[in-house]
């Protein structure tokens, strides 16, 4: 990445990126976009290490909870992806996203409940849920990932915007990406034993997961 102001003290010197002649920062645009597709697949093979390691043990631990994991992140993201649809055109999509966010953190907890309810709160079910909740964001944000890199050095109107994505921040690292998805998983897990022990404890728990969300929304925004 180059951030650099380019220098005019010789006369009729001109900017080496472009025919400017006055003073200038530019931005190395294919070696920011390429340092950040590097960085897609360096957190991709970490993601599939995590994925293999965390699925293996977690069969050995309890399969079952494995299950109610994944199945439990396709039902918050279906919860996320009605609230975006049914306030879209009345809220704004901007607005819509956040709802769609509230209603994803807010089936959290209650899936974590109903994951202890049906298969035990013990810690290994607990676990094994942790894990199959990433292995199902895993596996999403994989297929996202490689259809994000393969647009960034695409020729379109499309791919054209999602280099001015990257160049300017937007979205954030692959690895805070990552980060998330573990501890949004580690939530599930932590849920689905507090739950086990102790039901009444989902009351407090759902504007909790609510208000992590939306932190954690407003912090990779």
């Amino acid at each position: 990445m180059t951030n650099e102001a380019t220098d005019h003290s010789a006369a009729g010197h001109t900017c080496a990126h472009c025919d400017s002649p006055d003073d200038h920062h530019t931005l190395d645009e294919k070696g920011i976009v390429d340092a950040f597709r590097a960085s897609m697949s360096a957190a991709g093979t970490a993601r599939a290490f995590l994925v293999a390691a965390l699925t293996v043990s977690a069969v050995l631990w309890a399969p079952l909870g494995l299950l109610a994991g994944a199945a439990a992140w396709v039902a918050a993201t279906a919860a996320g992806l009605v609230a975006v649809s049914a306030t879209s055109r009345a809220a704004g999509q901007r607005n819509a996203l956040v709802f769609g966010t509230v209603a994803s953190a807010a089936a959290l907890p209650l899936l974590a409940w109903a994951t202890a309810a049906m298969f035990g709160g013990d810690v290994p079910t607990a676990a094994a849920g942790a894990s199959g909740w990433f292995l199902a964001t895993a596996a999403a944000e994989i297929l996202r990932d490689r259809k994000l890199s393969a647009l960034l050095i695409a020729d379109s109107r499309d791919a054209e915007a999602a280099r001015q994505g990257v160049l300017f921040g937007n979205p954030l690292s692959p690895w805070v990406g990552l980060a998330w998805s573990v501890v949004t998983a580690a939530f599930f897990g932590a849920w689905t034993w507090v739950t086990g022990v102790f039901p009444l404890a989902l009351l407090p728990l759902i504007p909790l997961q609510v208000v992590l969300a939306l932190f954690s929304r407003r912090g990779r925004a």
